[in-house]
């Protein structure tokens, strides 16, 4: 249903009472609006203003049984309206209805690179975004190359600290190994 054609904020719910079996999924040069305004504050991304241009998205391997689902992401090409820029995204995605898990990860910015594993554990998907600080992670970064500037896309006042803004064009590399709840991680090799 959705609401009265003249307008402007169309909604729409949908239902399928049937399962969709998906091997491959491919969209290109596609915009994708979440909420938008007309002006954006401030160049910084914003989940709940997303303004998406996809040039690119392949996904294989798609599936979902008894709670659980994955998929293979080929090939990612996005970017939002705040600038901010995915150049290369892949990776094999799982989620169960205890844990969540991203391996084979690369994503590539204009400035960053990141890639390895990352996984989650929780009492139930419930519980995740009850109290998200008591999940369990798992994270190994290899060979990762961070830049100050792709982080000021998330906090845009990050540049209001002298050492981020002197430092927002440098690329560092890290190597990480953290496990431990979100508020209580450990870092194992930095």
């Amino acid at each position: 249903k959705s609401t009265e054609e003249n307008d402007s904020s169309k909604t729409a719910d949908i239902k399928i009472p049937f399962q969709i079996d998906v091997k491959k999924l491919d969209i290109n040069n596609s915009l994708f609006v979440i909420k938008s305004t007309d002006t954006i504050p401030k160049p910084e991304f914003n989940p709940a203003n997303l303004n998406l241009v996809i040039n690119k998205f392949e996904v294989k391997e798609i599936y979902h049984h008894n709670g659980n689902a994955g998929l293979s992401i080929v090939e990612t090409k996005v970017s939002d309206r705040s600038g901010l820029a995915i150049r290369k995204l892949t990776g094999d995605f799982k989620i169960t209805p205890v844990s969540t898990s991203i391996s084979n990860l690369e994503l590539k910015t204009g400035n960053s690179e990141l890639s390895g594993i990352i996984f989650a554990r929780y009492q139930s998907l419930q519980k995740l975004i009850e109290e998200p600080s008591k999940t369990v992670v798992k994270l190994q970064l290899t060979n990762t190359i961070i830049c100050l500037d792709d982080l000021v896309f998330f906090k845009n006042d990050l540049l209001e600290q002298e050492i981020i803004s002197k430092n927002r064009h440098r690329k560092n590399v890290i190597n990480l190994m953290a496990e431990g709840t979100i508020d209580n991680l450990s870092i194992k090799d930095f």
